[in-house]
């Protein structure tokens, strides 16, 4: 409805529950919260200069000065200087994602499984990267969830395993396409809106031809372009 949309709020976790936790303090019985997609959701409102994970002070936060041949990613008013080492490490983490939704796309469990695991360790190998402050902060916000979603993507025991957890990596990637810009091609956000339970979900590609990573030939060509990157 008009006027609706998401903010951040600290809530306070008691125990766990399996994959879950229970919530002490910070919400209430029928509150509405993003529970798929959260680093896109991150990413529209850093678009608007709103209070962000990224940005939590909100509106403009451009350095003020270039630094010549280091390449600047940028969303909306947020800048983040990217060296060419780490723009060169993101953009191989962007193609074998690529790689990995192009697997399942042919419905090729043993490749899928094997990109899901070369991409766990070049994200690894990034965090070993020195980083500037700014860059660090940037990437901290995405690193751990890139790397608990690839090892688990890698040790899927079948390809609906892998495509079962394929929507959240999508969302992240899509988020690091989004602030880092690792590729100067563009890039399409595409939708299936029957993925996930029919709640809907992306994935990035280099073509506007949708082709489906979440029911492969079964349903190749279910699907629309959202957005792109550019």
């Amino acid at each position: 409805k008009e006027g609706s949309g998401f903010k951040m709020r600290e809530i306070t976790l008691g125990p766990a529950l399996g994959d879950a936790y229970i919530v002490n303090d910070g919400l209430v019985i029928g509150e509405e919260i993003v529970s798929n997609g959260t680093f896109t959701v991150d990413a529209a409102v850093q678009l608007s200069g709103r209070p962000s994970m990224m940005n939590p002070e909100g509106g403009a936060t451009s350095t003020g000065h270039d630094h010549g041949d280091m390449p600047i990613a940028q969303t909306g008013s947020k800048k983040i200087e990217v060296s060419k080492e780490m723009k060169s490490e993101l953009e191989n983490v962007l193609n074998h994602y690529l790689k990995l939704k192009d697997a399942l796309v042919e419905d090729d469990f043993e490749t899928a499984k094997k990109e899901a695991l070369t991409l766990s360790k070049l994200i690894q190998k990034i965090d070993n990267l020195k980083l500037s402050p700014e860059t660090k902060t940037g990437w901290d916000k995405l690193s751990l969830q890139l790397k608990t979603r690839s090892t688990q993507l890698s040790e899927a025991k079948d390809i609906e395993e892998i495509r079962g957890g394929f929507d959240k990596f999508s969302a992240e990637i899509i988020m690091l396409a989004t602030i880092f810009q690792p590729t100067s091609k563009k890039l399409y956000v595409q939708h299936c809106p029957m993925a996930d339970n029919e709640r809907g979900a992306d994935w990035l590609s280099l073509s506007p031809d949708v082709k489906n990573p979440y029911y492969g030939k079964a349903m190749l060509d279910c699907g629309e372009i959202k957005s792109t990157i550019e």
